[in-house]
C-alpha cells in the first residue's frame, strides 16, 4: 500500500462532491493527490480552486502549475486572480481568498471546501493564539470540520505531520510549487514554524504532535461546555437574561456573550470576540439600563432593564400589518379566537369587541388608555413605566385601532371598554408564541 493510499484511509467518510484549494504547494498537492486515490475508488468527486493574489513573483508560475496539473487528471478547475491595493496583508490575503472560494462553492454546487491543513499547521496554530493570549476556544486550534460563512470546510489532513505528506509526494514521483515567502521571516506563523517548534522540539521530542493532540483534548471539553451553555441559550438568540447570567460562573457568561454576539454579527464576524471585548461586555452587566457598548462589525451590545441585547449591524426591517383574524400569525406569535369565558389580561389574551383592528408593530403617536388611569399615555412611556427594555419595543406586535394600541402583547392591555363578556359583538383573542420581553 503506498502512502497515499494509508494517508486516504485516514480521512474518514467524505461527502460526495468536494471542492479543494490548491495552491500548488506541498500541502495542497498532497491534499489533492489523496483525493485523487479516494476517487479512483469511487469515494469522492471533486473539482478544485486556485486563487492567484497577484503578491509574488512566481503566482503566475504557480498557476499555471495548477492548471496543467487539473488539465492532465481531468479535475475542473476555478481559478481568481485578486488584484491587491495598498493593503497587502495577510488579513487581506485571507478575506480575499474566501470570498472566492465561496463563489467557486456556489459555482460548483460542491458539498464541502476541503483546506490541506495538516498536523504542523495545528501546533503553529495553537502556539500563536497562545502568543497572543487566547481562550479556550483559540486554542483549539483548527477543527476538522467547520462552518464559516455559510460554508462547510473540511480538514481531513489535520492529524498528519507534514514531513509525511511529501514523502508521500516524493514516492509517487509528483512535483509541486515552493512559495518562497515561507522562507522569509516577515510573517508570525513563518517564525513559528523555523524558529520556534524546532526549538522545542530539541526540549521535548515530539512537542508539535503533543500540541496538536492537546488541541484536540480542548476541542472535546469546549464540546461539553458547548453542550451546556446551549441549554441557557436558544439556537439564534441575540440577548440574554441578566437574572440568568447573575447566577453562573464567569466563565460561562463570557462564553454565552460571545455566543449571542456571534449570532447577531452573522457572517459578518468571522473570528471570535477579543478578549479586551468580552471582558468589557461582562463590566457592562452591572452598569445602568440603557448603557451601550460597540463592537467589532458594527454589532452594539446594550444592558436593558433584564436582559442584555446585541443588536446586529442591520436591523430586520417591520412586517407589514395585518388585520387581527382567528388563525393570523405576526412576528412568531399565533392569534386564535377562543370560545372561553372572561376578558383575558392582555398578556396572552384579551377580549375585544368585533370591529377592524390590526397587529402592527409601534409608530410615532402611539397611544394607549392604561386601565385605572385617566386620559392616555404615549405608548413609549407606557413602555418605560413597564420596564420594557427598549431593543423590544419595535418587535412587539400590538394590536391596534388606528393611532390607538388597546393591547400590548405580553405586557398589558388599555381599556378597551367591554362591559359585557357574553357580548356577542366580542371575541376573546389569544396569542400563542416566544415573548422574551416579558
Amino acid at each position: 500500500m503506498s502512502l497515499l493510499e494509508e494517508i486516504a484511509l485516514t480521512c474518514g467518510p467524505l461527502p460526495g462532491k468536494l471542492l479543494a484549494g490548491f495552491s500548488g504547494g506541498c500541502d495542497s498537492t498532497a491534499l489533492v493527490m489523496v483525493l485523487l486515490t479516494l476517487r479512483e475508488k469511487g469515494l469522492v468527486d471533486f473539482g478544485c480552486v486556485h486563487v492567484n493574489h497577484g503578491l509574488r513573483q512566481t503566482a503566475d508560475r504557480d498557476q499555471a502549475f495548477v492548471e496543467e496539473f487539473c488539465r492532465e487528471h481531468g479535475l475542473k478547475l476555478y481559478v481568481y486572480r485578486a488584484h491587491p491595493g495598498s493593503d497587502r496583508s495577510e488579513a487581506w490575503a485571507r478575506e480575499t481568498r474566501y470570498a472566492f472560494f465561496r463563489e467557486a462553492m456556489a459555482a460548483s454546487s460542491s458539498d464541502a471546501l476541503v483546506l490541506a491543513h495538516h498536523r504542523d499547521d495545528q501546533a503553529e496554530t495553537v502556539l500563536m493564539h497562545l502568543m497572543r493570549g487566547s481562550g479556550l476556544e483559540g486554542l483549539t486550534g483548527m477543527r476538522r470540520e467547520t462552518v464559516q460563512g455559510g460554508m462547510r470546510i473540511l480538514r481531513p489532513l489535520l492529524k498528519v505531520p507534514r514531513s509525511l505528506l511529501q514523502e508521500a509526494l516524493e514516492e509517487a514521483g509528483a512535483v509541486w510549487q515552493e512559495d518562497e515567502t515561507n522562507a522569509e521571516d516577515t510573517y508570525l506563523r513563518n517564525r513559528v514554524r523555523h524558529e520556534l517548534l524546532p526549538l522545542m522540539e530539541r526540549l521535548q521530542k515530539g512537542a508539535g504532535a503533543h500540541i496538536a493532540d492537546c488541541a484536540l483534548r480542548l476541542q472535546e471539553d469546549a464540546d461539553l461546555i458547548s453542550s451546556l451553555s446551549e441549554k441557557a441559550l436558544q439556537p439564534g438568540a441575540t440577548c440574554l437574561s441578566l437574572e440568568a447570567l447573575g447566577g453562573m460562573p464567569r466563565g460561562m457568561k463570557a462564553r454565552l456573550l460571545r455566543k449571542a454576539f456571534e449570532n447577531a454579527a452573522g457572517e459578518m464576524q468571522e473570528r471570535s470576540l477579543p478578549d479586551r471585548h468580552t471582558r468589557a461586555l461582562l463590566k457592562l452587566l452591572s452598569e445602568p439600563a440603557g448603557s451601550r457598548l460597540q463592537l467589532p462589525g458594527n454589532v452594539t451590545a446594550c444592558r436593558g432593564y433584564r436582559f442584555v441585547h446585541m443588536l446586529p449591524p442591520h436591523p430586520e426591517l417591520p412586517p407589514d400589518p395585518v388585520p387581527l383574524a382567528d388563525g393570523v400569525t405576526f412576528l412568531g406569535l399565533r392569534f386564535s379566537v377562543s370560545g372561553e369565558a372572561g376578558n383575558g389580561d392582555g398578556i396572552r389574551c384579551q377580549r375585544l369587541k368585533r370591529e377592524n383592528l390590526i397587529i402592527r408593530v409601534r409608530q410615532a403617536g402611539d397611544y394607549i388608555r392604561p386601565f385605572g388611569m385617566q386620559g392616555r399615555k404615549s405608548l413609549q412611556d407606557y413602555l418605560t413605566d413597564r420596564r420594557v427594555d427598549q431593543p423590544f419595543r419595535d418587535r412587539i406586535p400590538l394590536i391596534c385601532r388606528g393611532r390607538e394600541v388597546l393591547v400590548v402583547c405580553g405586557v398589558g392591555a388599555g381599556d378597551v371598554e367591554i362591559q359585557d363578556t357574553k357580548d356577542t359583538q366580542t371575541d376573546l383573542y389569544t396569542w400563542e408564541g416566544p415573548m422574551a420581553w416579558m
